[in-house]
């Protein structure tokens, strides 16, 4: 599991550790452009007023932004309106990553930029991120609230340099909307798909929520609570993963198991995507920081190929004694 800002430190199997544990997640592999999708026929409980959670393991070091949850628009300003929620690379997309956690939205120009100082680059480790967007605030700063692994961000930046916008007081967002919904679409740019495995991803349609809601501190480890008794409002769900089907229902990979029933059609994703690699029960896998140019992985980092005979590189859980293959 993982410290106040991701560090790894242990790999608890199951059996007794975790208050809640989680059985599932959905592996998205960027070169299937997957993404989940829903198009609400009428505005949510709030547009103003909205909490997003979920838990993240990244697949590669997020050199481009990848897009993780948002509502409406398409990629950048113009007449466009969008709010989404992103991991970023560094400025301007380019290969000096500085990943992080960012809430962005256009509104025929920028109108929303707040990063979260963290950088999200351990990729043993699972990591839980909330972001509160409450505009009623009178207090600027308090209108976007971004937490990794149940401590909120000590300080907050642009993503592309300057000046943090925070929205205006009782400004709408999309996400909430009578519009298209999404996890994980990069609205046509290749390089802002999915890379990472997500669970327990909830959105609670209505409410600011802190952290507490959905985790809690065990023995100074952050680990997940059980969300199933939470509020989410008329648009918000609760996905959990737990289906293999790519079908918009119950059986789906996008189902929503809140009890609103709003279910996520399913792209790009097959019933392989769906892993027991869970924030209660993390694997080890190749750890892409520390590996030739000559392997491309792919898959969750599961699959890897070589253009020539090269090393492997390291997993990202040690092992010392016992058995392991």
């Amino acid at each position: 599991m993982s410290g106040p800002f991701g560090a790894s430190q242990f790999m608890y199997a199951s059996g007794g550790f975790y208050p809640f544990e989680v059985s599932k997640s959905l592996r998205f592999n960027a070169g299937d452009n997957p993404t989940l999708t829903k198009t609400y026929g009428g505005a949510g409980t709030s547009v103003d007023t909205w909490t997003c959670s979920w838990w993240m393991k990244l697949s590669e070091g997020p050199d481009n932004m990848k897009v993780i949850f948002g509502g409406g628009g398409t990629w950048s300003g113009g007449s466009n309106v969008a709010t989404f929620i992103s991991m970023g690379g560094s400025s301007a997309d380019s290969g000096d990553a500085t990943p992080s956690v960012i809430l962005q939205q256009y509104n025929s120009g920028e109108v929303v930029n707040v990063m979260a100082a963290p950088l999200l680059r351990d990729e043993s480790a699972w990591y839980h991120c909330v972001v509160r967007f409450d505009s009623t605030q009178s207090t600027d700063t308090n209108r976007v609230r971004i937490y990794i692994n149940g401590v909120e961000s000590p300080s907050y930046t642009k993503y592309d340099g300057g000046t943090v916008i925070y929205p205006n007081q009782n400004a709408d967002s999309t996400i909430g909307g009578a519009t298209e919904h999404y996890i994980a679409k990069a609205f046509g740019v290749s390089d802002k798909d999915g890379a990472y495995y997500l669970a327990d991803f909830n959105y609670c349609d209505g409410q600011s929520l802190a952290p507490s809601s959905f985790g809690e501190f065990k023995s100074d480890i952050w680990v997940p609570k059980n969300t199933s008794g939470l509020t989410f409002g008329d648009n918000g769900f609760r996905m959990e993963f737990k289906q293999t089907g790519t079908g918009t229902n119950s059986s789906g990979m996008g189902a929503d198991t809140s009890g609103n029933d709003n279910h996520y059609a399913v792209s790009g994703l097959a019933a392989t995507d769906v892993s027991a690699d869970t924030p209660t029960n993390n694997f080890c896998l190749p750890n892409t920081s520390n590996k030739s140019n000559d392997i491309v992985f792919s898959e969750g980092n599961t699959k890897a190929v070589f253009s020539t005979f090269s090393q492997s590189p390291n997993g990202t859980i040690g092992a010392s004694s016992g058995k392991w293959y």
